[in-house]
């Protein structure tokens, strides 16, 4: 059985703006990062692109746009 399709969703920041562009980024990287150590636990098979996106290392100074 395939998996449903999903409906991509809507941009939720401006693509013009740095800091919303990072923070919105190191929202992704994170929730890579808990989906690939889910699938390790549970024993299931992580998409390579997931995995990609969860060793991203934004730059030091992005850090504190992204923590707040």
């Amino acid at each position: 059985m395939s998996e449903p399709a999903t409906a991509p969703r809507a941009r939720t920041y401006d693509p013009n703006n740095a800091e919303e562009v990072f923070r919105v980024l190191g929202e992704e990287i994170e929730a890579a990062k808990l989906k690939v150590a889910l699938d390790r636990r549970l024993g299931r098979k992580t998409s390579e692109s997931v995995i990609e996106l969860s060793q991203i290392r934004l730059p030091e100074h992005l850090d504190r746009v992204v923590d707040g």
